[in-house]
């Protein structure tokens, strides 16, 4: 009896931790800025290289909390975004210092520590001075606030972000979009912390895909409501998962062109598998979380409207529904997210996912270490799609 409760309080933590967006971003590493430079500990991401090369350390600014202790408590509300360049060559086998180009929001001084990142912006006007804000309702009253970018096309791109991100991670492929025609709009959903309900921003329960599919459904009403003709979606990490759920059940789904996924979440017991492996959490785990999921009491227990059954979101059952043309973009040491479910959907169904895989470049970061590559991909495949 000890036993089966044990278990069903830890299936309970594990089910949490994927439905439940934590406040703040955890920081991943201590750094020192000086004199234009950032001087970081030398890992997979901060030695990252590549063509443009450019990335971006996110960083929370500090302060002192008491006079008698000198070092810094992290201030969350002072989110910092820095540009970085080059490495520099003063770097060494346990550090990797950078050049930094631009520093917004926050004071890189006084910094408490960070993470690297893909972003090359994070507001509208950092990609371009036309992106302006607009809304989008869904029928069951929650508002999404996005971004858009008009060509005067009636070809439209939607971009739809990863899990903890915003429309600013998608953003660094409008100027692509807009150069092939196409009209961008970047999307929010429910529960991602901008999205609102009842005029405030939420930040329940993420439903792996199954609840905010509805959202991408709305985003596609919208864009036809403005003379939207093809329809491109490009969708990162998590997005990809709410885009076959989109997909599967959603008759606007007649709508979509095309599928473009950066870096996706294909199979969710596969990518809560390696999560686990990474943190050296055991594998029975994700067995104990998915069974809690699965069952509709339990599931409810933790706010979800329906159980999550993660077969849903295995390729046997994929396979079955996708029937839209899709590129898959994937980097092999990924670091986050397994590629093997996106081999395996591309061998399931050859006629319709092509995989583009890459190496060296990490999580959603693909522009970023190789954009010559990343970018003649998509412009191949979207291409076969007129």
């Amino acid at each position: 009896m000890l036993r089966k409760l044990f278990e069903r309080a830890l299936a309970r933590r594990v089910a949490l931790r994927l439905l439940r967006l934590k406040k703040h971003r955890p920081i991943e590493f201590k750094f020192r800025f000086e004199n234009g430079l950032a001087k970081l500990p030398r890992n997979a991401d901060t030695e990252l290289a590549g063509n443009p090369g450019l990335y971006s350390l996110r960083f929370y600014a500090g302060y002192k909390w008491s006079p008698l202790q000198p070092s810094l408590r992290a201030n969350y509300k002072q989110l910092g975004h820095a540009l970085l360049g080059a490495i520099d060559e003063s770097s060494s086998s346990a550090t990797v210092v950078r050049h930094i180009s631009s520093v917004q929001g926050a004071d890189i001084r006084n910094a408490v520590g960070g993470w690297i990142s893909g972003w090359l912006g994070t507001s509208p006007q950092d990609f371009a001075d036309n992106i302006q804000h607009v809304e989008i309702e869904t029928n069951d009253g929650w508002t999404l606030p996005a971004w858009m970018q008009s060509s005067g096309s009636d070809s439209w791109a939607i971009h739809v972000h990863g899990r903890g991100a915003s429309q600013a991670e998608t953003a660094r492929n409008f100027a692509q979009f807009s150069d092939l025609g196409f009209t961008n709009l970047a999307i929010s959903y429910r529960n991602d912390g901008s999205a609102l309900k009842n005029g405030k921003a939420q930040r329940g329960a993420l439903g792996l895909g199954t609840s905010e599919w509805v959202d991408l459904e709305a985003a596609v009403a919208f864009a036809k409501s403005c003379g939207a003709g093809p329809i491109v979606v490009f969708a990162w990490s998590y997005g990809a998962a709410v885009s076959l759920q989109m997909a599967k059940h959603s008759a606007f789904a007649r709508d979509i062109n095309g599928f473009i996924f950066d870096s996706p979440v294909i199979s969710w017991r596969e990518t809560t598998s390696l999560q686990a492996s990474l943190v050296g959490a055991p594998q029975h785990w994700v067995s104990l979380a998915e069974a809690f999921l699965k069952d509709a009491k339990l599931a409810s227990s933790i706010g979800l409207n329906a159980p999550i059954d993660f077969a849903h979101f295995e390729v046997s059952a994929i396979s079955n529904y996708l029937e839209t043309p899709t590129l898959l973009l994937h980097s092999r040491d990924d670091g986050y997210i397994p590629i093997e479910p996106c081999r395996d959907l591309a061998d399931a169904l050859p006629d319709t996912v092509t995989l583009v895989e890459f190496e060296g470049a990490r999580h959603c970061k693909l522009y970023n270490f190789d954009i010559d590559t990343y970018q003649k991909a998509i412009a191949d495949f979207v291409k076969k799609l007129t």
